[in-house]
């Protein structure tokens, strides 16, 4: 593989995780993460991760069954639910876990382009990752979580050339990426950040937000138009 910016589409079998072992049990019911996750840490140590999920399945009686098995479970805590259709739902939930195949990738500078769903007991994952030697780190880093399969690689589409980020708006996002800046609580202020990425606070600003209104408007017409299949 070259050293060009790769799309990479990941199986990961997640040992012990909550959500990947319920729907192992239910084949054709999915959870997909529809906000950011909060990533909530003790002592240095992740201790859960909370967001906004939606819940589908093919019949409504599954969809029951599927939800009713989750909230059996120990390690998941249904805050709320936002809303509810047959055959999905839309809850606030907390996962309890020390390890997160999501929080792996964004450590180890992979940038996230959809929606990370569990089906069928792997949690899957489309990133955007730099070169092989990245890559490799990544699968290195994701087999102590569990079973990983490489489902595709790919160049880039079209829509993510047009982005037209700059070499310093790229490192910008990919260091605020790596570093958690998008977690909450949040591990780095942008004056640390810009201090990491050797920049002066405003410049460091100035790139990452002109990076953010460039990648993540298409990022969010991505998830409006895949959202109902």
């Amino acid at each position: 593989m070259d050293k060009k910016s790769k799309i990479v589409k990941l199986h990961v079998f997640h040992h012990d995780c909550a959500g990947s072992n319920t729907t192992q049990k239910f084949p054709t019911a999915c959870i997909t993460l529809a906000s950011q996750a909060l990533m909530v840490h003790k002592n240095g140590k992740l201790e859960s991760y909370e967001g906004v999920v939606e819940l589908t399945a093919e019949t409504e009686k599954e969809l029951g069954e599927f939800i009713e098995s989750l909230k059996k479970n120990k390690e998941i805590t249904f805050k709320e639910m936002v809303a509810r259709e047959p055959t999905k739902a839309l809850v606030i939930i907390s996962i309890k876990g020390n390890t997160s195949s999501y929080e792996t990738l964004l450590q180890e500078g992979a940038l996230p382009v959809d929606r990370i769903k569990m089906e069928k007991g792997y949690d899957v994952h489309k990133i955007v990752t730099r070169d092989y030697s990245n890559l490799k780190s990544i699968l290195k880093e994701l087999d102590e979580l569990g079973e990983v399969h490489i489902k595709q690689i790919g160049s880039i589409g079209d829509d993510f050339k047009k982005s037209d980020l700059t070499p310093k708006q790229l490192s910008a996002l990919e260091n605020a990426l790596r570093n958690k800046y998008y977690s909450w609580p949040r591990k780095e202020t942008l004056d640390s950040l810009a201090e990491k990425n050797k920049m002066s606070r405003r410049a460091y600003q100035e790139n990452l937000r002109k990076a953010e209104s460039k990648v993540f408007p298409k990022l969010l017409k991505h998830y409006l138009e895949t959202k109902n299949e």
